[in-house]
């Protein structure tokens, strides 16, 4: 049985109330946003990021980096500053030297992982 259109939620976007917007920025004081150390460990053994869309052998995409290219900059007042830079954390993804003579590819929004040898 579908879904009634009026029990859907609506994908039209709506300014946030200003005490959504009034929390949001008292919690941004409490983060340490300054602190970039997470986003140097995330690139820590980067060889190559993800050349563009992952897809599938029959042609389909599992994943485009580009459909995440808005969480960029800082975070709007209607989103937590914390879960926007985790967004920007989780969308990295490329190969990866993890030890030597080991790489891995990997995404971090799944958790996937390829891994392989090379000499």
């Amino acid at each position: 049985m579908p879904v009634e259109e009026s029990r859907l939620m609506s994908h039209l976007s709506k300014e946030p109330s200003p005490a959504t917007v009034a929390a949001i920025a008292e919690a941004k004081l409490h983060y340490p946003l300054d602190d970039v150390q997470d986003f140097t460990d995330a690139g820590r053994g980067l060889i190559a990021p993800l050349p563009g869309a992952v897809t599938g052998s029959d042609g389909h995409v599992i994943y485009d980096p580009a459909g995440q290219s808005f969480v960029s900059g800082e975070a709007p007042d209607s989103v937590d500053a914390s879960l926007w830079r985790q967004s920007q954390l989780i969308t990295q993804g490329g190969l990866y030297q993890v030890v030597d003579g080991a790489r891995r590819g990997a995404t971090a929004r799944d958790g996937r992982a390829a891994e392989g040898r090379w000499r």
